[in-house]
């Protein structure tokens, strides 16, 4: 069954704040330099900056996914659109680390409302099942192209403009969403919504972020009193957070909807491919500027190809769907994906380019194959009630293995890039301690300095960068083979081609709509 006008009109509506949210996780890579250059983060305050949109963005997802559910899908996208848009603004403007990290929290409030709001009305636009999956494949699709367009379209503005601007061309998206949410889309909400878990939500967010503090602070400044009160407060959160899961009658994680067929598997898909995707494609972008060389313009057509092919992808698996078993597509795309990442550890010590965007293109295209229909699974498994909370879900493990991926692989690269740096004897002990934050610092640290040290500098933080990036690629690549394994071995027990809802109830139940 073919869209009708209107259809197409929402679903393009839908489709533009998934696009903006998915483009700020990753639109810092290639701005990293330059703001790095203004702000002078720390190593830690940098990562904090890439991640922490990920971390407050992930953990608020389900309770706003819920929170839609109560008062309006659609509502609530209008609410958390006007929120996003001032809070880019703020970051657009910062003029300290310290103020950009406050900002890009903000900005994960704001994300937290929109991407569970666009999944869920898009499951109560399209009943039809083709039609679901149809409109559900082009939203991941969006997904991975505006991660994609993040870097190509920073590097365009960087080439001309100063680093703020990939915060500002968010507003003018956000005005063509409330126009378009006025026009083409209908409100839906939940009959019988379920109570919003604050308490879980609390009690995850510290959970979260007290581990990822921990793990940072350890892996930088040694262990000290901090890292003991960190410790303490993760295993009280985690503790805490088991209990409320366990006991509450209103917990964080939906215990009937995460029990529904289909719905961990896709969960797990979802969570561990961000997961290996992420990392890596934060540090190839630093690869093309720092190490290659590449301007931001020319290291944005250099990624091009990757969002294209990304955005083919999830249409490939829509079409494959139709002649072979979805595990069997699943498996298809996650071996897609590890032969990339294999592909980029092995070219990023010889400095091969073409080797490099061959690898990313094979990522791209295994990437969104597979994480479209990890996310159908997860989605057609809910019944309409509960589509709010089902696509918060979805996209919680998506963010939260994302924010992960920069937080343990960006800090295991760190590791290794400190490991393994040989510093110049003639360095300064503040040069010293300046070059061994980050492959950054060293190279504004590098441009300072006479230009025989500068260039031995240069020369040694790159290699031990590259031996970073080519270790947490590999690792990435192994974790999809073992998921691929995984994947298999499920699907011989279960069929996951006919994952149905809970409940038998007819696709409009438990639904109120009322025209846009």
């Amino acid at each position: 069954m073919k869209m009708n006008p209107r259809q197409r009109l929402a679903l393009t509506t839908l489709l533009l704040p998934v696009v903006v949210v998915s483009m700020d996780l990753t639109v810092l890579y290639l701005a990293t330099p330059s703001l790095s250059e203004q702000l002078r983060p720390s190593g830690s305050q940098l990562l904090w900056i890439m991640d922490v949109y990920g971390f407050v963005l992930a953990a608020l997802l389900i309770p706003a996914g819920r929170l839609g559910d109560r008062i309006g899908r659609r509502r609530l996208l209008v609410i958390g659109a006007v929120l996003f848009g001032l809070a880019s603004l703020a970051a657009a403007f910062s003029t300290s680390a310290g103020w950009l990290i406050f900002a890009r929290a903000m900005m994960g409030v704001g994300g937290a409302t929109l991407m569970p709001s666009t999944l869920a009305l898009i499951r109560t636009t399209f009943t039809d099942e083709q039609q679901r999956a149809r409109a559900i494949g082009l939203w991941t699709a969006a997904f991975a192209a505006g991660g994609a367009l993040g870097p190509v379209v920073a590097g365009g503005l960087l080439e001309f403009f100063p680093w703020g601007l990939v915060f500002i061309i968010n507003a003018p998206v956000v005005v063509l969403l409330l126009l378009g949410l006025r026009l083409w889309v209908a409100e839906s909400r939940a009959e019988t919504p379920a109570p919003l878990p604050l308490v879980g939500a609390v009690i995850g967010l510290t959970l979260v972020v007290s581990a990822m503090a921990l793990l940072k602070q350890a892996t930088s400044d040694g262990w000290g009193v901090t890292e003991w009160l960190l410790l303490a407060l993760t295993l009280a959160a985690g503790a805490g957070f088991v209990w409320h899961q366990r006991h509450a009658r209103h917990p964080l994680i939906d215990r009937d909807l995460i029990r529904a067929p289909g719905v961990r598997l896709g969960l797990l898909i979802v969570a561990v491919g961000m997961f290996a995707l992420t990392g890596p494609n934060m540090s190839l972008a630093q690869y093309l500027q720092l190490v290659l060389g590449l301007s931001p313009l020319l290291a944005s057509l250099a990624m091009i190809p990757m969002a294209a092919f990304g955005i083919g992808g999830a249409i490939l698996a829509s079409i494959l769907i139709t002649r072979l078993p979805k595990p069997r597509v699943i498996v298809l795309g996650l071996g897609a994906a590890s032969i990339g990442l294999f592909g980029i550890a092995l070219a990023t010590p010889t400095q091969s380019l073409v080797l490099v965007l061959l690898g990313g293109v094979a990522l791209s295209v295994g990437v969104t194959a597979f994480l479209s229909l990890a996310t159908d699974l997860t989605v057609a498994a809910a019944p309409p009630d509960h589509a709010g909370s089902a696509s918060a879900l979805s996209e919680t493990s998506s963010e939260l293995g994302a924010a992960l991926s920069i937080a343990v692989l960006g800090t295991a690269a760190s590791v290794v890039y400190r490991n393994g740096l040989s510093l110049p004897s003639e360095l300064s002990a503040s040069d010293a301690e300046q070059a061994g934050q980050s492959l950054q610092n060293a190279v504004a640290t590098a441009d300072t300095l006479p230009e025989t040290v500068g260039n031995t500098l240069l020369e040694a933080a790159q290699s031990a960068f590259n031996a970073g990036q080519s270790a947490i690629t590999a690792g990435a690549a192994v974790l999809l083979l073992a998921l691929a394994c995984v994947v298999m071995i499920t699907s011989r027990r279960r069929s996951l081609n006919d994952a149905q809802p809970p409940s038998p109830a007819p696709a409009n139940a438990g639904e109120r709509s009322a025209d846009g």
